[in-house]
């Protein structure tokens, strides 16, 4: 140790600074509003499941896919535990189930991944521009999102639906 200390010892450094500056912080985090947080997580999950239920009704309609939402709870360190909702999509022997996540993602307000015989692709919703698919290049190692429509539903769906056998050739 170089420096002297003074008669109150080592917290006259930057050691009671840090502490200072991480307490400050810790009392801005308390100032958050965590009910509205759980109560916009939970609109925005319904959200995305009206969304793909009203994408898929004409499949629904005509008995080709069945859709069902399961009530679910959710425990994460600052909303508490809640009740959300899962909701399963299958059509023939293949089942799709779509399941908030508690672990965020930076940036994002919610997440629910789409899980499907071992795969697993996160949807998340970024605030004021919507939900988002998280799509990873495994070439590069990079992440893209790309947002979630009617038509790009519809696109992951059937590439993710997509279990064909290619022809040998």
């Amino acid at each position: 140790m170089g420096k002297s200390q003074s008669p109150e010892g080592i917290l006259q450094s930057p050691l009671k600074d840090f502490l200072r500056e991480r307490k400050e912080r810790d009392e801005r985090k308390d100032t958050v509003d965590w009910e509205a947080r759980r109560r916009e997580r939970i609109k925005a999950i319904a959200s995305l499941y009206d969304d793909i239920e009203r994408w898929l009704k004409p499949a629904t309609d005509d008995g080709i896919v069945t859709l069902k939402r399961r009530p679910c709870e959710l425990r994460e360190r600052h909303l508490g535990t809640y009740q959300t909702e899962e909701l399963d999509l299958e059509v023939g022997h293949a089942r799709v189930e779509f399941r908030p996540e508690s672990q965020l993602v930076a940036g994002a307000s919610s997440r629910v991944d789409v899980v499907h015989e071992g795969q697993r692709v996160k949807i998340v919703h970024l605030l004021g521009r919507g939900w988002h698919f998280l799509l990873r290049d495994e070439a590069t190692g990079t992440t893209r999102t790309l947002l979630v429509t009617d038509e790009s539903f519809s696109d992951f769906l059937q590439d993710l639906l997509d279990d064909r056998e290619l022809p040998e050739e």
